[in-house]
Parts: structure tokens; C-alpha cells; sequence
């Protein structure tokens, strides 16, 4: 496994936590030595015992066949009071969010660069209207504001914009509100990037 960044003291499983498991450690790169069977039905867990908080790196999202990267709760690194939430209607989204230094980022890498519409899928009440938001995208921003939805926890998605990535490499995209508000900035469910041959010049309905 890679990706932690902390020391590994141990490892066991979690069905026997007397069985140590014999671990090295190459820089962030782990090895485990697994028993050949899988000794817990229907998932075997692995327990580390680590040094100091957890440290990890951000989940990396990559785009699909068709080029599109999508941008979910499931890959996102939240910040301040923002938080994932599970809803009563059974999904999820981001929330709890307020203020500026309340963000949400996610790492994308990407291959194929140029322009890529952006769109947003969310919920809001009728207190957040009008508020706000930003998205930026390495050098690039957009800076839309919230949209009324009616049902609460009915996801509805949005043009944003255009942004265009001058070349191939890993990239960070953070939202966040850009003024103080008493009511949450929105109940988000995804961002999506979109690759496109270029630019409209006119209205979102154009193929």
C-alpha cells in the first residue's frame, strides 16, 4: 500500500489482533506479509499501528474513458466546518459549510489538458440563495452564486463556466463560500469537469 505517510510500529489482523504480521516499510510504500486465505468472511481487516495523527495522501482523481472528472464526497479532503453528511434520503453530500475558510479540495490529475465546462450538482434552501462561492482550479476561478432548489436533498446541476487546463499534471480544485453566512452554503453532491473541443460563446443549450 502507499500513501501513509506515518511510521508503521505493527500490523495485525483485526479478527486476531495477536498475530502480528511482518511489515516493512520503504519510504511511504508498505508491505504486509498476508496469509494466503483470507481468514474473515466477507471482509479481512488489516489493523496498523502507526506513530503520531494520521497522515495520508489526498486521494488522486483521474478521468474516465470519455475524459470527464468527477468530483464526489468519496475523494474529497474537507476543511474548517465543512463535513460529509449522509441524508435522510439516502445519499450523500458536503455541508456544514459557512464561511471562506470552510473548503472542500480534491487532486486531479490530468492527461488529456485543454478547455472543460465545469458543472456543479447540489441542493439548497431558499435562505442560501444568492450566496456567493468560488471554485478555483490551478490559476483559474469561477465565481457563481447559489441557486434556490426546492426539495431539500434533490440534487440539481449547474453550468458553472469554462476553465482551461494549459497542460498535462496533477491539479487542486477547492469550492468555498465567499462571504460569512447564517445558513449553509449548499448540500453538495458533485463537481464535474467535462473536456470540451472549445469554448461557447453563447447559451449553456448549445451542443
Amino acid at each position: 500500500m502507499t500513501g501513509l505517510k506515518n511510521k508503521v510500529q505493527s500490523a495485525n489482523l483485526l479478527i486476531d489482533p495477536s498475530a502480528n504480521l511482518s511489515v516493512a516499510q520503504h519510504g511511504d510504500t508498505i508491505f504486509i506479509d498476508l496469509p494466503p486465505k483470507a481468514p474473515d468472511h466477507p471482509i479481512t481487516v488489516v489493523a496498523l499501528q502507526i506513530e503520531g495523527a494520521v497522515k495520508v495522501d489526498p486521494p488522486v482523481v483521474t478521468e474516465d474513458s470519455t475524459g470527464k472528472l468527477e468530483l464526489n464526497y468519496q475523494t474529497a479532503v474537507t476543511y474548517g466546518n465543512a463535513k460529509t453528511r449522509f441524508n435522510r434520503k439516502g445519499g450523500f453530500h458536503i455541508s456544514k459549510w459557512t464561511a471562506s475558510e470552510d473548503s472542500v479540495n480534491w487532486v486531479i490529475d490530468v492527461k488529456n489538458p485543454g478547455s472543460f465546462k465545469v458543472q456543479i450538482s447540489y441542493s439548497a434552501i431558499k435562505k442560501s440563495e444568492g450566496n456567493p462561492f468560488e471554485i478555483t482550479i490551478g490559476n483559474s476561478s469561477l465565481k457563481p452564486t447559489v441557486v434556490y432548489t426546492g426539495t431539500l436533498f434533490e440534487y440539481h446541476e449547474f453550468p458553472v463556466g469554462y476553465i482551461n487546463i494549459p497542460k498535462a499534471g496533477k491539479y487542486t480544485v477547492t469550492i468555498k463560500p465567499l462571504k460569512l453566512s447564517d445558513s449553509y452554503l449548499m448540500y453538495l453532491s458533485s463537481i464535474t469537469l467535462l473536456p470540451v473541443p472549445a469554448k461557447k460563446v453563447e447559451g449553456w443549450g448549445i451542443n
